[in-house]
Order: structure tokens, then C-alpha cells, then sequence
């Protein structure tokens, strides 16, 4: 509107300009004065106003340092108001604003440690903050460490880049998680180890360091991390699994009131004994006030072992009178179905079962030595392991379904530095029939240096003939081998796998 233009100095003096549109922005001057020198060299301007972009209008930035050389081309530092989602403003300094090669306004700034800032009262921040002007959220690149106050989880830094939305903060979380120092830290339940078998047990972990590089991570989450207000939470989880628990996948979260942590998903019981394989999916849980934690657990136990030798138990299972049926409501069966199966094989499954009271067939991913649900397993320090309570249920033996609840029992004793000496069982105990006791079939493993002994301790004689009568080659395949035990191993054996329940 008004304009002086002075011939000698070769100089524009502009008064009462509201704006001036550079590439995507909307630059405001100080005092709304712009000076056009010689050669259309433009004054910087201090204290301006940056609008970015002039469309969507997501980012404004003020105090502004701006020096404009062309219609799209303008170099700018300035400061950025973080709003987090409590209203909050944090200033952000942005050393260098620019237009990139699309004509984008993109901005860059570090924000230090020691500047204390957070992306909210639950996330620290230290890094760089990055503007896009077409892109509402600022991205952040650098470390964020979760803000509670329960002790015994040590709080590190966890490394990270996304862009942030204050509202609905979500932190990627990967498989391996690094420190901004490449140091490894974990989420979940871990498994210290040691050569010293009194310093062997389990602790907690939520973006904590590891006691020992060599600890195993028995049960862990990744894919995004917030804090659900309402349940005073940090979760993690993949975006679906936070919207719907039910959905597969690991969950886990960290109570910041009660210091408890709970999840769902695949666990990883660290059974180190050479051709021996569990798979468990379900519930894991530590309790701070008790400091106790426990699992409940369906999955499958795989190794080498005879089918008819097998068939001995089987039938014995489904000749046994007044065994309840298995639980869904209270078990994790349809949870391991549908982890390791699908989705529809577990409604089916489930479906079958409750109106036949039956299921004719188990699929072929659950065509295993046995696949067991209901393993309620807690961790014991003095069997230096997992000790399960004694109602447990057996799905299915070879892929022949059984579906019964009855007692079984699980021990997991790790050994030294958590391989040599390792021992797991399983013990199926059958209820009496008429006057005689009922059956009971023991498997029992145990690492012996690299190889794997299977000592089959069972009440059923015929079993145990049946086992003795084979050729030695036809009980050993790669590292593991097996055989009927003595009576006075049987004795000593069932002793010594019962004596956690008896309390000794």
C-alpha cells in the first residue's frame, strides 16, 4: 500500500506489508517494513513470523531470523512451540529453515539432554527435531525414556525415529533394542544366567538395560509404545493388538501405579536341551507386590519318541472315568491357536468343542509328541526354574485329540549358567481306577554335556516292556535317546520331580 523509493541510495522502503509468500510459506515481517536494496537485495528481518505451508497452515514459527533472496528461495532459524497434549508449550529452536528442492519448507533442530524436554509428561526426548510444512506432525530422532517411578525397572534411553502426534504418541519399538550408545536394552521377562546357581532368576525388564549380556529374554513385545491414560499403562504392542488385545502378536504393559507388568503372546521358555522343542503362547504376568511371576501356557512339546509308545498313554487318558473336559474360559488354548494356526481353526476348534463336546480333528500344525494347555507355571528359586501347579490338560497326543483337564505336571530347572545340568519333565498322572491307583507316565530330560537323556518313568508295565523289547538304534536319534527307566531310577526320579509340590 505504501511504498518509498529512494534513486540515489537505490533502495524500496515497503511500510504496511501483512505478508510475503516465499515457495510454500507465508513469511509475516517485524513491524510489517520490508527494504529492497540494490540488486533486490532484501534486509533480513528479526522477530518475523513463518507460516508453513500457506494451505494447510500446520506450522508457525516466530522470533524468526529470515533472509528471503528469491520467490522461492529463503534461509531462516526461529523458534517452534510444541503443544503436548496437555496443553503444555515447550519452545523448540529450528538453526536452520529452508525450502527444499520441491519447494517444501523443512526446518531442522537439535534439542539436547540437558534442555530437559519431553514429547509428554511420560516421554523424555533428546535429539533432532525435524519440520515438514505438508506433514502435520513434527518427526523426532534421537532417544526417549519413559517417565514412572517404579524402582526396580531401571529407565534407559531407547533410540528411535517417527513422526509425533502429542495427542497419540507412538514410539516404534524393534526386535533389538538400542540405546543412542548401540548398547542392547530389553522389554518383558528375563532370565538372568550364571555360572552360580544361587544367582540364577528371573526379573523384570520395560526399556531396561540387561543384568548380563547373555540373559535370556523369555517372554518380550515390539512394534509401538504408548501410555493409555485411562489404565495408567505403558503398552506395547503392534498398532492392531493396542486397538484389539485380541488380535495376534505379543502385548505387553507396565502399570506405573501398581509397578506390575503383564502380556500375552509367544513365550520363549529357554529349554536349552539338544533336540527338544517347546513352543507356549499365553499369558505371562509379575506381580511387584508378591514379586512373583507366573504363566499360564498352551503349546507343544516336540522329540523324538515311538508313536505306539506313545499310544500307551493316549489310551490311557481317554479310558480314564471322571476327567473333566477342557476349560476354554480359562485357559490359553484358543490364544495358541490361533498364534500358531489361525484365527478360524480357533473358532471352529472352540466352536466344536462347546456344542459336540468333541473336536474329531486337530490340525496338522498340532500334530505333536503332545500339545498340552492350562500349564500354570510360576518361578520357584529353589528348583531354579518353573514350576507348574497340578491341574493342567493334555489337547492332543500325535494329533489324536484327547481334550481333558486332569493333573499334569511341569518343571523347568535351568542349571548352571542356564544349559549344563538343564533338566524338563512333564508327569501325567491318571486317576485311580476302581481300587488301584491310576496311571502315571513321567518324561524326563536332561542335558547331559551336548547331548539330551530321556529317562520315560511310568507306572504302565506294558509300556515299559514295550520300550525294552526295542533295538537301542530305534531309541536314539541325533543327540537325544531314550529308554524305559529302573524301578530304582522310577523311585528316584518321581522323588525328585515331586518335591517341589511337597514342599521340600
Amino acid at each position: 500500500p505504501k511504498a518509498r523509493f529512494e534513486l540515489k541510495s537505490h533502495t524500496i522502503r515497503c511500510e504496511r506489508v501483512e505478508f510475503i509468500d516465499v515457495g510454500d510459506a507465508r513469511i509475516y515481517p517485524p513491524d510489517k517494513v520490508v527494504t529492497v536494496r540494490k540488486k533486490a537485495k532484501m534486509d533480513a528481518f528479526d522477530g518475523a513470523e513463518i507460516l508453513a505451508n500457506n494451505i494447510t497452515k500446520y506450522h508457525k514459527i516466530k522470533e524468526a531470523h529470515v533472509e528471503i533472496f528469491a520467490r522461492r528461495k529463503y534461509l531462516a532459524n526461529g523458534l517452534y512451540a510444541y503443544t503436548d497434549s496437555h496443553g503444555g508449550e515447550q519452545m523448540i529452536t529450528f538453526e536452520k529453515i529452508e525450502l527444499d528442492t520441491a519447494y517444501q519448507t523443512v526446518a531442522t533442530g537439535v534439542i539436547p539432554q540437558e534442555a530437559n524436554f519431553s514429547l509428554s509428561d511420560k516421554f523424555d526426548f533428546y535429539g533432532t527435531a525435524e519440520l515438514r510444512a505438508a506433514e502435520q506432525f513434527l518427526t523426532f530422532d534421537g532417544a526417549t525414556r519413559i517417565n514412572h517411578e517404579c524402582n526396580q525397572f531401571a529407565r534407559n534411553w531407547l533410540k528411535f525415529r517417527t513422526d509425533i502426534d502429542p495427542n497419540n504418541i507412538q514410539i516404534p519399538v524393534s526386535e533389538n533394542m538400542k540405546d543412542l550408545e548401540g548398547n542392547g536394552i530389553a522389554v518383558g521377562l528375563v532370565k538372568r544366567n550364571s555360572s552360580d546357581p544361587d544367582s540364577l532368576g528371573i526379573y523384570p525388564a520395560f526399556l531396561s538395560a540387561l543384568d548380563g549380556a547373555d540373559d535370556d529374554i523369555l517372554f518380550t513385545s515390539h512394534g509401538f509404545l504408548n501410555f493409555n491414560e485411562g489404565a495408567q499403562e505403558f503398552r506395547i504392542a503392534s498398532k492392531e493388538k493396542l486397538i484389539n488385545r485380541a488380535d495376534t502378536g505379543n502385548y505387553i504393559s507396565l502399570h506405573v501405579e501398581s509397578c506390575s507388568m503383564e502380556g500375552d503372546g509367544e513365550v520363549d521358555l529357554a529349554i536349552k536341551i539338544p533336540d527338544l522343542e517347546v513352543k507356549s503362547y499365553g499369558t505371562v504376568k509379575y506381580d511387584n507386590a508378591t514379586k512373583t511371576t507366573s504363566m499360564n501356557i498352551s503349546g507343544s512339546i516336540n522329540f523324538f519318541y515311538d508313536k505306539k509308545a506313545a499310544q500307551y498313554m493316549t489310551d490311557g487318558i481317554l479310558a480314564a472315568e471322571g476327567i473333566s473336559g477342557i476349560d476354554f474360559g480359562r485357559t490359553t488354548l484358543e490364544q495358541a491357536i490361533r498364534e500358531e494356526v489361525s484365527k478360524e481353526e480357533a473358532e471352529n476348534i472352540k466352536s466344536d468343542y462347546t456344542l459336540k463336546g468333541e473336536v474329531k480333528k486337530l490340525p496338522k500344525e498340532m500334530d505333536d509328541v503332545i500339545y498340552f494347555t492350562n500349564i500354570r507355571l510360576e518361578w520357584d528359586e529353589r528348583a531354579g526354574g518353573f514350576v507348574s501347579k497340578p491341574i493342567s490338560g493334555v489337547v492332543g497326543v500325535y494329533g489324536t485329540p484327547v481334550m481333558k483337564d486332569f493333573t499334569v505336571r511341569m518343571s523347568i530347572e535351568y542349571g548352571e549358567a542356564g544349559t549344563r545340568g538343564m533338566k524338563f519333565g512333564y508327569l501325567v498322572e491318571l486317576p485311580p481306577v476302581e481300587e488301584r491307583p491310576g496311571d502315571y507316565f513321567l518324561y524326563r530330560f536332561q542335558r547331559i554335556k551336548k547331548d539330551t537323556e530321556l529317562s520315560v518313568c511310568t507306572s504302565n508295565k506294558e509300556l515299559v516292556e514295550y520300550i525294552l523289547a526295542m533295538k537301542e538304534d530305534k531309541k536314539k536319534q541325533g543327540k537325544l535317546a531314550y529308554d524305559a527307566a529302573s524301578k530304582t531310577k522310577t523311585t528316584t526320579f518321581m522323588s525328585e520331580f515331586k518335591r517341589w509340590w511337597d514342599g521340600e
